[in-house]
């Protein structure tokens, strides 16, 4: 499985930040405890915690969105792309054979009268497109007079010739638009996923690095600040709004939602 770099760097940053709160959570519970009290103490230590878990969930949910996109464009598509390559190019050259032939031995109308204009396009979608136009046509135009005594025209070995690269072309085509459709949807989760957690990484910052403050690990508290300072990406506003939805305020103990108030009310903040 392969991760991007933006995904590789985000989470870095989260480790950072779970690291550095698991391992001075007893020193913040010590300090918030010293400055409010012993219950004060014990509730800061849980809502690191808290986050810490938090986090870490978050950071792993976008590192497995990421892996799966990866994956769908690293296996399934170059596969799939192969085949339509291989069939298109068998395609081509068959309908490049019929025409040329044809050309000679029975004359530029009955070439328009097949379905062939111009140029034959190298484009997988174009070659189908002009394969289903001419195996179309094939039986319904009237047998030419050949240039050359004693040939005629037959369809039938040009229709073998024909529907054997096409039907690969037009299998390998479909996966193709059934990987576009799940490569659509693994990327929208994706988004929603690096959305969410970037959110919960800077609320972590804000909230992880005034407490380490509070108990005087100043130090500590700078690099959580600078790990959890991630620029918001441009993503779709249904991700950004399930982002928002994350507060503070969802991670705290029981106990404290239910008496209300401001966190300031047990951490001593403005």
């Amino acid at each position: 499985m392969t991760t991007s770099k933006m995904v590789l760097h985000r989470r870095q940053s989260a480790i950072q930040v779970i690291n550095a709160a698991r391992r001075h959570v007893g020193r913040v519970g010590v300090g918030v405890a010293e400055m409010l009290g012993p219950e004060s103490g014990r509730a800061a230590e849980v809502l690191m915690e808290a986050w810490a878990n938090k986090l870490e969930r978050v950071t792993l949910d976008m590192v497995t969105m990421d892996e799966v996109e990866s994956d769908l464009e690293s296996a399934v598509d170059a596969d799939a792309r192969a085949q339509r390559d291989e069939a298109a190019a068998e395609l081509r050259g068959v309908l490049l054979g019929l025409r040329d032939l044809s050309s000679i031995m029975f004359g530029a109308e009955f070439i328009r009268s097949l379905g062939f204009v111009g140029t034959v396009s190298e484009d997988p979608a174009l070659v189908r497109r002009l394969g289903n136009r001419v195996l179309g046509k094939i039986d319904e135009t009237d047998r030419p007079s050949s240039r050359v005594d004693g040939m005629m025209f037959d369809p039938r070995p040009w229709k073998q010739r024909i529907s054997a690269p096409l039907t690969r072309l037009n299998i390998a085509l479909d996966r193709l638009t059934v990987v576009s459709l799940e490569k659509e949807h693994s990327v929208g989760a994706r988004h929603r996923a690096i959305a969410v957690h970037d959110a919960v990484l800077q609320k972590s910052g804000v909230l992880l690095s005034a407490l380490l403050s509070v108990a005087g690990e100043e130090e500590v508290a700078l690099r959580v600040q600078t790990a959890s300072s991630i620029p918001a990406p441009a993503f779709d506003s249904t991700a950004m709004d399930a982002s928002r939805e994350i507060s503070v305020r969802d991670t705290l103990p029981t106990e404290i939602r239910q008496k209300g108030g401001r966190i300031s009310k047990w951490f001593g903040t403005n």
